[in-house]
Order: structure tokens, then C-alpha cells, then sequence
């Protein structure tokens, strides 16, 4: 499993970034998380997308 964070100072910025990632990438997406940086921070909105690359074999 791996992580990718997507930061943002607008709330839709890092789900645009994120959605265009993942079209971008053969991954299958497991969970996500939300925070909201401290005030004062430059990028104020992350978004964290777990996930795993797909593999071409059958479970």
C-alpha cells in the first residue's frame, strides 16, 4: 500500500488534482483522509489517497 498526499488552499483543489492523478495511473484507490492544516499554512486543505498499484494477475 502506498500514500499520496494532494495539497491545496482551496477545498476542490486537491480532489481535482487527486482525480486527475488517478486517471492518470493504473491504481486502485483502497481509502482516503481529509485534514485541514493550521492557519497561516500556505496550502491549508490535504487530501490522502491510499492505494495499490493493479496488477495485470488474478487474485
Amino acid at each position: 500500500m502506498a500514500r499520496k498526499m494532494f495539497f491545496g488552499s482551496r477545498m476542490a483543489d486537491p480532489f481535482a488534482e487527486a482525480a486527475e492523478w488517478i486517471t492518470a495511473h493504473d491504481v486502485r484507490v483502497l481509502d482516503t483522509a481529509w485534514e485541514n492544516a493550521p492557519a497561516g499554512e500556505e496550502f491549508s486543505c490535504v487530501l490522502s489517497v491510499y492505494f495499490v498499484f493493479e496488477d495485470d494477475e488474478e487474485d
